[in-house]
């Protein structure tokens, strides 16, 4: 073990291709993988619940792909901890984890949309929920959102990127992505976030206006009030996912920006600073 050159963290060992781990960046892979760790088992647990139901509602199986998609972030979360402890360097490998990235991404949201639609028309439309959100219209809509999220996470391979100059890391986020395929991933997932606003907004509009008279009916307080108890657990749900989100995204589109701006300008040494970061970052 021995000091880096301003003697502020410690060197535990070099990769393959001669990148320095600090202490504290071993500390930080070794949360993220006990993080993804838990993400695939919880999840797995979840899954295992619902797949021994014997009936299987439309709402069941939203929440059963969307434990899959978590499920497969967990194993990419892993994936980058052994990429980020090893750092290899291999372009196909790069694009297909970055791309991952995307895909599951896109697959949770939209999947967290689907469940807040199904939600919508349990409160909104009780009578014509059992004609609209049926097995059948589920898996098609799931189907349709896999086959977006991962053609999404693929268009880097199809050719949307950008190549980064030699004295950047040749696998980053900002070195590969191009900046339309990072505009166009902006609206991709702000898109639902507003649907799930606006429809949640709705949601307990409705519930508000008819909270008496459903306190009145003696037959319906029971199914009513336990679809509530559900779709505030959604709530609660998706509610987590954005608060987790929602940070990293803000911070990509800030280091995007940043990066793009200083690219016209002269740079200062504390903006310099900034770019140097950003663009290091995988």
């Amino acid at each position: 073990m021995s000091n880096t050159t301003d003697g502020s963290s410690f060197i535990l060992f070099w990769t393959f291709n001669d990148k320095k781990i600090t202490l504290v960046t071993f500390i930080v892979n070794i949360v993220m993988f006990i993080i993804g760790f838990l993400a695939v088992s919880l999840n797995a647990i979840v899954l295992d619940t619902l797949v021994k139901k014997r009936n299987l509602e439309p709402t069941d199986l939203v929440m059963c792909h969307l434990a899959v998609t978590d499920m497969l972030t967990g194993v990419l979360t892993i994936h980058s901890v052994v990429y980020n402890i090893i750092y290899y360097q291999n372009d196909f490998e790069c694009l297909v984890r970055i791309g991952a990235v995307f895909i599951f991404l896109s697959g949770s949201v939209y999947h967290l949309t689907l469940l807040t639609v199904d939600r919508f028309v349990k409160i909104v439309f009780p009578y014509r929920y059992q004609d609209v959100m049926t097995r059948k219209s589920v898996s098609i809509m799931s189907a349709t959102i896999w086959i977006f999220s991962v053609n999404l996470g693929l268009l880097p391979s199809y050719g949307w990127r950008d190549y980064p100059p030699p004295s950047e890391p040749p696998c980053s986020f900002l070195g590969v992505l191009h900046t339309g395929f990072l505009r166009f991933a902006l609206v991709v997932f702000l898109f639902p976030v507003f649907v799930i606003a606006i429809l949640y907004s709705k949601i307990f509009l409705v519930a508000r206006r008819h909270a008496r008279a459903i306190a009145a009916m003696d037959a319906t307080v029971g199914n009513d009030s336990k679809s509530m108890k559900f779709t505030k657990t959604v709530v609660i749900l998706i509610g987590t996912y954005l608060v987790s989100f929602l940070p990293m995204g803000t911070y990509n589109f800030t280091c995007n920006l940043v990066v793009r701006v200083s690219e016209g300008i002269k740079l200062n040494a504390t903006l310099d600073s900034i770019r140097s970061r950003c663009a290091s970052m995988v």
